[in-house]
């Protein structure tokens, strides 16, 4: 319908231009209807792109179960994790993406069986394989022996470019949305989970349990929120250039 209709005007104002009188009132209409359909099409196909072909988004909170991940005072990483990762999940499917979670409780993989380290990621790994994610974000958060150590980071594997586009995307906005952040993403290639995957994928590190002032802010469920909306918006932020 928006091509037949801009053929239509085209040619109306192409008509016009055989009468000199009415050339330069056509030459800057054309270039005017030109330039609202490129904006209409661009709506549309924002709103209707996940409609067309769904995307589907694997949100990994890391840890969980036997496995707490860092622990710091009365504050256990997993649950941290979980938290934001239900957010993350809710944001997206607003924004009309398949979202897959690698668990969406405090528990570890595979479900009622040991706990195994290499078991439970390979669990996760062999989920997100079969759930044809096109992005995996794995949501962490860090401890360090030194408490003036701060910071949200990303991360990601040498080898995978869009990996490293994503992770930069999200640090960018990161910095940009937070005060007191000036870390950079930075690869990494001793991660089995991200090793195993031929997928865009990252480890976002939401701070240092550590460090006080990114503990306020990581078990805060509105910077939570905020967090969770930086990481949707730099997803859809990636997707414009694949």
């Amino acid at each position: 319908m928006i091509i037949k209709a801009r053929i239509f005007l085209l040619f109306f104002h192409i008509i016009l231009m055989m009468n000199s009188s009415y050339k330069i009132f056509s030459i800057i209409n054309i270039v005017v209807i030109c330039l609202l359909f490129s904006i209409v099409d661009k709506e549309v196909s924002n709103k209707t792109i996940h409609n067309i072909l769904p995307i589907t988004i694997c949100v990994d909170p890391g840890h969980g179960g036997k496995d707490g991940g860092a622990i710091y005072g009365d504050y256990v990483e997993k649950d941290i994790n979980l938290d934001i990762g239900l957010k993350l999940k809710e944001i997206l499917l607003d924004m009309g993406y398949n979202v897959v979670m690698t668990r969406s409780s405090d528990y570890h993989l595979p479900i009622n069986k040991e706990y195994t380290k290499l078991g439970d990621l390979n669990e996760r790994i062999k989920l997100v394989k079969e759930s044809d994610a096109f992005i995996l974000i794995s949501i962490h958060a860090n401890k360090y022996e030194l408490t003036s150590v701060h910071g949200a980071q990303t991360f990601y594997r040498t080898s995978s470019r869009e990996s490293m586009v994503l992770a930069s995307l999200i640090q960018k906005n990161i910095t940009s949305n937070f005060d007191n952040n000036s870390r950079i993403s930075k690869s990494i290639d001793n991660i089995y989970l991200l090793n195993s995957l031929d997928i865009p994928a990252v480890i976002v590190e939401s701070g240092f349990m550590s460090n006080s002032f990114d503990l306020n802010n990581i078990t805060n469920p509105d910077f939570q929120e905020k967090f969770a909306n930086i990481i949707a918006d730099s997803i859809n932020e990636f997707l414009l250039y694949y």
